[in-house]
């Protein structure tokens, strides 16, 4: 349902190229996007909220990266495991770091994934922009 405020906010393909994985920033809600069928269903994570902005899958995990999740200042990276056809997930980890300031997207490097720190709306940005180095299985939960 579409709502002020950021709505659809970060997007990934499953490995298959079958389903699209989206995420609702407002409402805290992934959802499926069948590419066949054309439907949109929830993802079912058994009632967890999750922010997404941006969105990496790397098999069955997904990664969401959100500056609203979690405990403190919501700086985290939601490590979600899917079912093989994507229709529900377990969270499994909110990674958080203190080097986590707004972030809003991130690549992979090898086993890591490379994090970018987004300053939105600092009207005066401090540069240089950041990206923080995380290991998700050797990170903090949240």
């Amino acid at each position: 349902m579409y709502t002020e405020g950021f709505n659809l906010n970060g997007i990934t393909v499953t490995p298959d190229q079958r389903y699209l994985v989206v995420a609702d920033y407002n409402d805290g809600v992934l959802h499926r996007v069948d590419l066949r069928r054309r439907t949109v269903k929830p993802i079912d994570l058994g009632g967890a909220l999750v922010r997404g902005d941006g969105l990496l899958l790397r098999g069955r995990t997904l990664y969401a990266v959100s500056n609203a999740d979690g405990d403190g200042d919501g700086d985290t990276v939601n490590v979600i495991r899917l079912d093989v056809r994507s229709g529900r997930g377990r969270l499994l980890a909110r990674v958080t770091d203190p080097r986590l300031h707004g972030p809003s997207t991130a690549a992979f490097d090898g086993r890591d994934l490379l994090v970018v720190n987004f300053q939105y709306g600092a009207t005066s940005p401090v540069l240089p922009y950041t990206v923080v180095r995380l290991t998700p299985d050797r990170g903090r939960p949240g």
